[in-house]
């Protein structure tokens, strides 16, 4: 498997308490044929990155690989009272090798309707 270059962080907005799904569409060049995929959120920690705390995460059957699109869904329990900027990294696995092939902020905006 090659080495990926991340060539720009994404920024993802989504709202606290709600049902949604994030949804990446992976280049060719990263086959996702028998590849594993792993997409956690973290608390922002940038001077110590061994104290980033996980809000969120998914791996494995818990991701949909169709083709080049993975589908990572969240129900409104799993984000109901996260609110703020958070970072957020995608690995996938392949051949036992892994690779982060995207990262960015991942920011949880306190819902108003409760």
């Amino acid at each position: 498997m090659s080495t990926f270059l991340i060539k720009s962080k994404i920024k993802i907005t989504r709202q606290s308490g709600d049902d949604f799904e994030v949804i990446f569409n992976i280049p060719a060049l990263i086959p996702l044929t028998d590849a594993t995929l792993k997409f956690g959120v973290f608390s922002k920690n940038v001077f110590d990155k061994t104290k980033a705390t996980s809000v969120l995460s998914k791996a494995g059957s818990d991701i949909t690989i169709d083709g080049q699109k993975a589908t990572i869904p969240f129900n409104s329990t799993e984000t109901l009272n996260k609110f703020g900027v958070f970072i957020w990294e995608l690995e996938v696995t392949i051949g036992g090798k892994i690779s982060t092939i995207g990262t960015g902020d991942f920011e949880l905006i306190k819902t108003v309707i409760e």
